[in-house]
């Protein structure tokens, strides 16, 4: 799939790419609009009609808005062009720069930003496969796969993550870049080359080599571990590039983005080898902040992807500090956060070749609830006996649950902590007023389908919303029902899309289908339906439901307008009177 106007063309991969990597709520903000936190949204009155409430809703995890007073809605490239007057070409083009991402025929403007970002991802493309053929040649890769193959690494994960080798030479790669057309700059620019004293020597020497790939699987840098540990870093990134920004990429995202929208759940880990040895493993939910510090952006990448996160860093007074880092980040974008706690000395690489899947899964099933971890590492440094210390450990804990915006939520975890304390509730509601929490408790808003909706129509629409959040179900629909067996014009032509989209193989996620919908009252319907099923438990069993009601519907109405049309009117009665009582009793 590909946007065109005129001339120009834009790839519809490059399109979710510069989306993606954009924050529309960044966006929207920057345009002066007062955006609030409302549970996993953010909400403020809406730009595009004269009101006072807050109607307009913005979803940084679908990444769209929508205004359940006017229906505006859309993308961010639909905001831009709806706010700033920009056509949806012109809306791409200004995202892509402010992100650095280069499209089709932009390269001969002279950018140079966007000229060294294009041959940096040759480049890093060009080092991928360098360093893994290095590794798999006997003559020169042995010993790096043996240590590979000692830490329980099989051949298919070395091919899975491309691993690779860099050589103990000091100009090896920089001669093998050098015949390949890359000029030393760029080889400096990309990390891969450093100078000293006027003389260049290879960056990575004598390393295993883990690519490191954005979450689109473009590679972007990397990171080596080294086979001897004597007189140099055990571990050794690539430096921050105009394609690398360690503080922004999580390793293995690529491999495990398609499994954690499904589930929502994702697993978080430290070092290389903790993400790749349960992957192997079949645990594919897993990430890891590749060695370095856990950031806020790291928090907001996760967000977008996932609602729950497990944290499972080493079990070490180092790892028990990193947890403690992270899930103040990860609570603070609203993720339930779970920890779980592995024997000390040991990381989840070690424990599951130790131990096994399963006992690495019933960890991560019976992981702790990020306020039990929270009141087990105070319990740690504080004695409860004295109200000093119990006062003392409350503030420290009510700092964690200061972040928490869903009033439900925090109601509970402070239910929890009063009794873990053995304090009064009211000491810590009076602690989060100080930390200027706003104890508001939850107003819920409806919005009222039409009171003339059918039946059939209703089952169409819940239809609709069980497909929009689980689109990996398209084909359960599609193999039962057409399209066209949509009674209501609006709903129909949705499924359309949807059909479309699955016979033709691609992802149909809701943020693809608003962008490639021109028509604005189908882009609200599309926005509201999706918001509408954000709680529907069971989805798959619901659709299942809405399917065989449907096609009931539509077999009962058939019948009925033979009758009416006049054919074999008695057969036609005793078989809509059978199928009446069969309707009733399923």
């Amino acid at each position: 799939m590909q946007y065109s106007s005129n001339e120009y063309t834009i790839p519809q991969k490059l399109i979710d790419e510069v989306r993606d990597k954009t924050d529309i709520v960044q966006i929207i903000s920057e345009h002066g609009i007062p955006l609030k936190r409302t549970g996993k949204n953010y909400t403020a009155p809406c730009p595009f009609h004269d009101e006072q409430n807050p109607s307009f809703s913005v979803s940084p995890e679908k990444q769209f808005f929508y205004c359940f007073g006017c229906q505006a809605s859309g993308s961010v490239f639909h905001f831009l062009m709806k706010f700033d007057g920009l056509t949806f070409i012109e809306a791409v083009k200004a995202l892509a720069e402010r992100v650095g991402i280069v499209l089709p025929g932009q390269t001969s403007q002279g950018s140079r930003a966007q000229l060294t970002i294009s041959v940096l991802k040759e480049l890093n493309q060009f080092a991928l496969d360098y360093f893994h053929q290095q590794l798999l040649n006997p003559k020169v890769g042995s010993r790096a796969l043996a240590y590979l193959k000692n830490r329980g690494i099989t051949s298919k994960t070395i091919m899975t993550f491309k691993l690779g080798y860099a050589l103990s030479s000091f100009s090896d790669f920089l001669k093998a870049g050098a015949r390949a057309g890359f000029s030393q700059q760029v080889m400096l620019d990309g990390g891969f080359i450093k100078s000293k004293d006027g003389k260049l020597y290879d960056a990575f020497r004598d390393r295993i080599m883990f690519p490191i790939f954005s979450d689109y699987g473009d590679t972007i840098g990397f990171g080596g571990r080294a086979l001897d540990n004597d007189n140099q870093p055990k571990y050794l990134n690539s430096p921050e590039t105009l394609l690398y920004h360690k503080g922004k990429v999580l390793y293995n995202l690529h491999l495990a983005r398609s499994v954690v929208q499904k589930s929502r759940k994702l697993i978080l880990v430290e070092g290389y080898f903790d993400a790749i040895i349960p992957y192997q493993f079949g645990v594919e939910n897993i990430v890891a902040s590749s060695g370095t510090a856990f950031t806020e952006d790291h928090a907001r990448l996760l967000k977008r992807f996932a609602d729950e996160t497990v944290i499972m860093y080493d079990g070490d007074t180092a790892g028990l500090n990193a947890t403690q880092r992270g899930l103040d980040l990860l609570v603070k974008q609203g993720l339930r956060v779970k920890i779980a706690l592995l024997p000390e000395g040991t990381d989840p690489d070690s424990f599951i070749r130790a131990h096994g899947v399963n006992a690495f899964s019933k960890l991560i099933a019976t992981a702790n609830d990020f306020v039990d971890f929270q009141i087990r590492m105070v319990s740690r440094q504080k004695n409860f006996r004295s109200i000093e210390a119990k006062v003392q450990a409350a503030k420290e804990l009510c700092s964690i649950l200061s972040n928490i915006k869903n009033f439900v939520a925090l109601n509970e975890y402070v239910k929890r902590t009063a009794i873990e304390l053995e304090i009064d509730e009211s000491i810590l509601w009076g602690e989060l007023r100080k930390l200027g929490v706003v104890i508001n408790k939850p107003s819920r808003t409806f919005i009222k389908h039409s009171t003339k909706e059918k039946p059939r129509e209703r089952l169409e629409r819940q239809l609709l919303e069980c497909l929009l959040q689980r689109p990996d179900l398209i084909s359960q629909a599609t193999s039962q029902l057409s399209y066209k067996d949509f009674s209501n014009e609006n709903y129909a032509k949705i499924a359309e899309m949807l059909w479309q989209n699955s016979n033709d193989g691609s992802d149909t996620r809701v943020q693809d289908l608003i962008d490639s919908c021109n028509d604005e009252t189908l882009r609200g319907i599309i926005s509201n339906l999706f918001l509408q099923s954000r709680n529907l438990p069971n989805l798959e069993a619901n659709l299942n439901g809405c399917i065989r009601k449907l096609k009931s519907s539509i077999t009962y109405e058939l019948m009925r307008s033979r009758i009416a049309d006049g054919d074999d009117l008695t057969l036609l009665k005793e078989g809509l009177a059978e199928f009446s009582i069969r309707k009733k009793l399923s």
